[in-house]
C-alpha cells in the first residue's frame, strides 16, 4: 500500500454516456423556472386583459394558484391594517383624554409619590440637577 494521497483523481468516463438536453421548457420530467411561476403581481397589473387571457389559458393551474396566493396575502395585509387601525384608534382616544384633562387642570403638579417615583428613573446626573433646583426654589421661596 502506498503512503502518497491522490489528490486529483485521474478522469475516468462516466459509465453514463453524455445525453445532451433538449432547450425546451421541459427536461423529462422536471420544470425550469419558466414553468413554475406564472406572472408578477406587477405584470399582471401591467398586462393588457387579452395577453393575461392568453396567459390563464396557456396554465390555467398556475393562474388559480396565484390567484390563491393573492388572495391570501391580500387577507393578511388587511388584517394587518385593521390591527394598526385600533392600535392608532386606541392612543388616539387616550391621547385626547390627557390632552383635554390636562387643559382643565393647567396647574395641577405631581403628587410627592409621582414624583418620587419619576425621580428614581432619572439618571444619577440629572437627579442632582433636580435636587439643585429644588434646593434654589426652596431658598427662593423662604
Amino acid at each position: 500500500m502506498s503512503d502518497v494521497v491522490e489528490l486529483f483523481p485521474s478522469s475516468k468516463p462516466s459509465a453514463r454516456a453524455y445525453e445532451p438536453r433538449p432547450r425546451s421548457g421541459l427536461v423529462g420530467s422536471r420544470k425550469n423556472m419558466h414553468t413554475f411561476t406564472f406572472r408578477s403581481r406587477s405584470l399582471i397589473l401591467g398586462a393588457s386583459e387579452a395577453d393575461l387571457i392568453r396567459d390563464v389559458r396557456r396554465d390555467t393551474d398556475k393562474a388559480e394558484n396565484k390567484l390563491k396566493a393573492i388572495q391570501a396575502r391580500l387577507k393578511g395585509v388587511q388584517e394587518r391594517a385593521a390591527n394598526e387601525v385600533r392600535e392608532l384608534t386606541r392612543a388616539s382616544k387616550k391621547l385626547g383624554a390627557a390632552i383635554e384633562a390636562a387643559k382643565k387642570q393647567p396647574d395641577a403638579c405631581m403628587s410627592g409619590a409621582e414624583f418620587a417615583e419619576y425621580y428614581a428613573t432619572l439618571p444619577l446626573d440629572a437627579q442632582l440637577a433636580v435636587s439643585e433646583c429644588l434646593r434654589q426654589l426652596s431658598r427662593q421661596s423662604s
